[in-house]
C-alpha cells in the first residue's frame, strides 16, 4: 500500500490571513477523511486535530468487520506544532472493495486507538470521485481551529473560500480567502469564527475564482455554543461562604462565655464553704451557722459540764445529774453541787442518789 507523505504547509501564515486567528485546538483527538468514497487509486487524506504537537502517531487501516488489516511499509505519521496530522494513502489492486475504518493510534500494533474515522473503498474499478472538502473537527467553539482540507481539485489552481450559515443569509468575511491546490489536487486551510457569532450549523463553500464563483466543493460543520454557562458556577461558592460564617461565629461565642462562666462559679464557692466551717480560726464561718448560737445560751451555767460530764458510780457519764458515789467531783465543782441539794438533807440525797445510780449501771 502506498502512503503519501502530505505536509501541513504554512497552516499558520495561512490562519494569519484568513479572519481571526485560531484560540484554540480542539480538545480531544479527532480524525476526518477525504474523499470518503473511492477506488483503489484514490488519494484518500486524513486530517487530524487535538493531538500532542510533535509526536508520532501510527495509522492503521482495518475492514469494519475486522477481517482484514491493511499493512504500510512506513505507517508512522508526525503532528506538527498546533497537533495537526495530516496523512495521505491509496491502495493496490490487490485489496478488494468494502467499508474500512481509518484509525490513528499510540503504536504501529496494540497501543491506544486515540480516534477514528469510516471510509468506502469501492475496488481497482471503482468510479473516480470528483472534489470532495471536509472541515476537522465536525463541531467547535467560537475561537477553536476548523481546518478545510479538500481533494480531488485541479492541481495547483487557486479557490476561494466562502462560509455561511446554514440558511445561506449570512456570510463570513476573510482577509484572504484564497485556497490553494497542491500539485496532487489537495487544498488545505484554516479559519476560526468570533466567540460571538451564533451557535449553529456552517457551510463552508470551495469556489472556483473567476467572475462565476461557482461552489466546487462544501462541507458542513457545526458552531457549539460559547460556555459561559461555567461562569455562574463560581458566582454560587462565594454566595455560600458568607452564608455558612456568621451563623457558627455568633453561636458559640455568647452561649459558650456566659454557660462555662456561671456554672463553674456556684459549685466551686460552696466547697470552700463547708471546709472553712468545721475550722474555727476563719471569722466569716460562723456567719452561716449562726443558727445554733441561740441554743447556746442554756450552757453558760453548765459549761464545764460537756468537757468534763459529772462522773457517777465507777466513772459512768450522766448529764444533768450530780456526781455521786466513789466517784465525786473534786474541788469547787463538788461544793456548788452539794448547795443545790442542802434542802433535802444530805443523808438523803446521797442516798438516793446512789441507789439511783446502781440500777442505771445495771439495767
Amino acid at each position: 500500500m502506498r502512503k503519501v507523505a502530505l505536509r501541513v504547509a504554512g497552516l499558520l501564515l495561512l490562519l494569519g490571513l484568513l479572519a481571526l486567528p485560531a484560540t484554540a485546538l480542539a480538545a480531544t483527538p479527532q480524525i476526518s477523511i477525504t474523499p470518503q468514497e473511492g477506488p483503489n487509486t484514490t488519494l484518500f487524506v486524513v486530517t487530524g486535530v487535538g493531538f500532542t504537537p510533535n509526536t508520532t502517531y501510527y495509522i492503521r487501516i482495518v475492514s469494519q468487520d475486522g477481517s482484514t488489516t491493511i499493512n504500510f511499509d512506513d505507517p508512522s505519521t508526525t503532528s506538527d506544532n498546533d497537533g495537526v496530522i495530516l496523512s495521505g494513502f491509496s491502495f493496490g489492486g490487490a485489496v478488494t472493495a468494502g467499508k474500512y475504518v481509518a484509525s490513528i493510534a499510540t503504536a504501529a500494533t496494540g497501543g491506544q486507538v486515540l480516534a477514528t474515522t469510516n471510509f468506502t473503498l469501492t475496488g481497482p474499478n471503482g468510479a473516480k470521485p470528483g472534489p470532495n472538502v471536509v472541515v476537522t473537527p465536525s463541531q467547535g467553539q467560537g475561537g477553536d481551529l476548523f481546518i478545510v482540507t479538500g481533494t480531488g481539485f485541479t492541481p495547483s489552481t487557486t479557490y476561494t473560500l466562502r462560509v455561511q450559515t446554514e440558511d445561506r443569509k449570512t456570510t463570513i468575511s476573510f482577509n484572504n480567502s484564497d485556497l490553494d491546490a497542491d500539485s496532487d489536487g489537495v487544498i488545505l486551510s484554516g479559519f476560526s469564527l468570533a466567540a460571538s457569532r451564533a451557535a449553529g450549523t456552517y457551510i463552508a463553500d470551495v469556489l472556483t475564482k473567476d467572475a462565476a464563483a461557482t461552489v466546487v466543493a462544501s462541507a458542513s460543520f457545526t458552531l457549539l455554543a460559547a460556555g459561559p454557562a461555567a461562569s455562574p458556577s463560581p458566582t454560587a461558592s462565594p454566595s455560600a461562604s458568607p452564608v455558612a460564617s456568621p451563623s457558627p461565629s455568633p453561636v458559640p461565642s455568647p452561649s459558650a462565655s456566659p454557660s462555662a462562666s456561671p456554672v463553674a462559679s456556684p459549685v466551686a464557692s460552696p466547697s470552700p464553704v463547708p471546709s472553712s466551717s468545721p475550722s474555727a480560726p476563719p471569722i466569716p464561718s460562723p456567719a452561716p451557722s449562726a443558727p445554733p448560737i441561740p441554743s447556746a445560751p442554756p450552757l453558760p451555767s453548765p459549761l464545764p459540764v460537756p468537757p468534763s460530764p459529772p462522773p457517777t458510780g465507777n466513772g459512768g457519764y450522766l448529764p444533768g445529774l450530780p456526781n455521786t458515789g466513789s466517784g465525786g467531783m473534786s474541788g469547787s465543782a463538788g461544793s456548788d453541787h452539794s448547795m443545790l441539794f442542802v434542802g433535802l438533807g444530805l443523808v438523803i440525797s446521797t442516798t438516793l442518789a446512789l441507789g439511783f445510780a446502781v440500777r442505771r449501771r445495771m439495767a
